[in-house]
This record gives C-alpha cells, sequence and structure tokens, in this order.
C-alpha cells in the first residue's frame, strides 16, 4: 500500500473507531451525527491506485451533518461513498474527481454551494430527493452508470453544461426553482424529465438525446429553450404546461416529436425546424383563457409534418422576411388545410395574406 494510501484509510479508520466510542458514551459519530474537526483539503488526501480493495472500509456517513466545508478535489476514489440524509451545511467541493464505485446522496441536504464540475462517475449514482439550496454545478460531468434524480430539488441555478450521460438520466418530478442549463449535454441513452417543474429559464440549447427524451406533464413557467438540439428517438411533451416561450428553432428531430394536449405558451417558435421522421404533432393543444392566441414563428419550417390547430395561433414573420416571402408562406399554409375542418383557420390565415398584400412591406 503507498504511502497516500495508507495516511487516507488510518483517517478513514480512526473516523469509524472515533465514532464507535463516541456512540457508547452518547456522543455523536461520523454517521448520523454533527462531524466539524476542520476544513477537510483535497492536499490532507492522497488516493493512489489499488489493486486489491478493502470494502470494509467503504465510506458510509448516513445522517452525518458535515459543519465544515468540504473539498475532495482531483482525487480518483476507488469505494463506495453513502452519504444518504447526510447535510453539507457549507460550500462542498467535488471537481473533476473520479467515482470509480456506487455514490448515494439519497435525501441529501447541500445548504452550500455544491461543486461537481469535471467529476466521473463510472457506477450508479442516486441523488433522489437530495436539495441543494445554493447554486450546483455538475457541468462537463460524465456518467457511466445509472444516474437517479427522482424528486430532487434545486433553489438555485443549476449547470449540467457539456455533461455527458452514458446510461439512463433519471430526473422525473424534479423541482428547479432557478435557471436550469443542460445546454450541449449529450445523452446517450433515455433522459426522463416526466413531472420536472422549470420555474425559470430550462436551457437544452444545442443537447444531443440519442436516446428517448420524456418530458411529459412537464411545466415550463418562462422560456423552454431547445434550440438546435438534437433528438435521435421519440421526444415527448404530452401534457405539459408551457409560461412565455417554447423555442424549438433549428431543433433536429430523426422521429416524430409529440406536443399534443400542451397547454401554450406566448411564443412558439418552429422556424428552420428538421423532422425526418412522421412529423410534429400539437394536435389538442390547450390555450388558455387569459391567453388570446400563441404567437407561432414557422420561417423554414416542414409544414407538410406539422399537425397542428392554426386558429390557435398568431402568425409571426421575422424581420428579414420580405412580403413576398410572407405570402409565400401562407399560401403554403391554405394549401395544406381543408376549409371544411378548419374553417376558423383558413379564415384568419385569408385576413392576415389579404392584410400583407393590400399594405406589403419591401
Amino acid at each position: 500500500m503507498k504511502q497516500g494510501q495508507g495516511f487516507f484509510y488510518s483517517v478513514l479508520r480512526a473516523f469509524k473507531w472515533y465514532g464507535q466510542i463516541l456512540a457508547l458514551v452518547g456522543g455523536h459519530l461520523p454517521m448520523g451525527g454533527i462531524f466539524s474537526p476542520g476544513p477537510l483539503l483535497a492536499q490532507q488526501i492522497r488516493l493512489g491506485t489499488q489493486q486489491k480493495l478493502d470494502y470494509s472500509l467503504d465510506s458510509l456517513y448516513r445522517g452525518t451533518v458535515f459543519s465544515y466545508e468540504v473539498a475532495i478535489q482531483a482525487q480518483k476514489i476507488p469505494f463506495s461513498l453513502d452519504f444518504n440524509q447526510a447535510i453539507f451545511r457549507l460550500a462542498s467541493h467535488w471537481k473533476a474527481s473520479h467515482f470509480q464505485f456506487p455514490v448515494f446522496f439519497r435525501g441529501t441536504q447541500f445548504e452550500g454551494q455544491a461543486q461537481f464540475a469535471g467529476a466521473q462517475f463510472e457506477k450508479e449514482v442516486v441523488l433522489s430527493r437530495a436539495c441543494f439550496r445554493q447554486s450546483s454545478d455538475f457541468a462537463q460531468t460524465s456518467w457511466q452508470g445509472e444516474s437517479s434524480f427522482w424528486l430532487a430539488r434545486f433553489e438555485g441555478l443549476v449547470s449540467f453544461q457539456n455533461a455527458h450521460f452514458q446510461a439512463p438520466a433519471l430526473f422525473g418530478g424534479v423541482h428547479f426553482a432557478n435557471t436550469a442549463i443542460f445546454s450541449q449535454i449529450h445523452f446517450d441513452s433515455a433522459a426522463f424529465f416526466s413531472g420536472s417543474n422549470f420555474q425559470k429559464q430550462a436551457v437544452f440549447e444545442e443537447a444531443h438525446f440519442a436516446g428517448e427524451a420524456d418530458f411529459t406533464e412537464c411545466r415550463f413557467a418562462e422560456a423552454a429553450i431547445f434550440s438546435r438540439a438534437h433528438f435521435r428517438k421519440t421526444a415527448q411533451w404530452q401534457g405539459s404546461t408551457f409560461g412565455l416561450c417554447l423555442d424549438l428553432r433549428g431543433a433536429v428531430f430523426e422521429e416524430s416529436a409529440w406536443l399534443d394536449g400542451i397547454v401554450l405558451p406566448d411564443t412558439l417558435r418552429l422556424d428552420n425546424l428538421e423532422i425526418h421522421g412522421q412529423g410534429l404533432f400539437l394536435e389538442d393543444a390547450i390555450l388558455p383563457s387569459h391567453r388570446p392566441a400563441c404567437f407561432l414563428f414557422l420561417e423554414n419550417a416542414p409544414l407538410d409534418k406539422l399537425y397542428l390547430d392554426f386558429s390557435k395561433f398568431t402568425l409571426c414573420f421575422s424581420a428579414q422576411m420580405s412580403s413576398a416571402q410572407k405570402v409565400h408562406l401562407l399560401k403554403q399554409i391554405l394549401q395544406k388545410l381543408d376549409p371544411a375542418l378548419a374553417p376558423e383557420a383558413v379564415r384568419h390565415l385569408q385576413n392576415t395574406l389579404l392584410e400583407i398584400e393590400t399594405n406589403p412591406v419591401r
């Protein structure tokens, strides 16, 4: 065993013996107690490679209250970590660490900032019902095993920018109270966000979904940004509620996109959309009573693969479009519609067409 390892494991043994002794005299152990011997700094822990793991030394700190700032950065951790129900009173730093075994933060409270940027997780990671009171950074993290964030709460800004999930990522029922950044993220397997609540901006710009993308029954209070996102499998938003904007500009759908039954936002951006599957289905969309219509942008969209009720939308045009381009787009839409089946939509579009032809803008 290397010198650095000897020091680290002696510290672990000391923690465990210390806990057992205090438990006998009515004190607090690391597991289930308050543990504050001073800052735990990265330079105090030096983990080398290990051929034979001592599983008896797997780190178990369930329910522990860490009243100091924890810093375990750029370390290779060759055993499982169990911090279920633990509380981190101050900031915790795990940047660029390499977790080689399962990690458990079920029900854990992060009261300070949580910094995981650049961390690698080889096995299962459980953060179900975890609560992040301040900002949390998971940018450029790598997740090789299944990751679970079921019913977690992020009260501060959270970033998963450029993260890479190689196994299913479970974000069902998560509450995002602040901006949630998932831009340029890669999901190699299924991504489940069903029932999640986004109180601020949800940013999935240039996100890559290689597996199923499930956003059913979600609530997006502000902008939901999926511009230039790439969906290789079915994408679903059925039953979701949108507030300010749903931005799908330049998004690519290899299969179908299902948005039937959604509550429409103020603005829907479908310009420059690409659909290689059956289509984008917006049938039975709900227009809130306080919203007279949803502003719709359709420039360069594949009209033959859009299924929606145009009577619920006010068609909008970019400043770069000429009157001739606007007229051409409106005529394309009218050719697609059957006046007998969609009389209100046809009447609305004909009036818009008449207005543009009467007052052309060059």
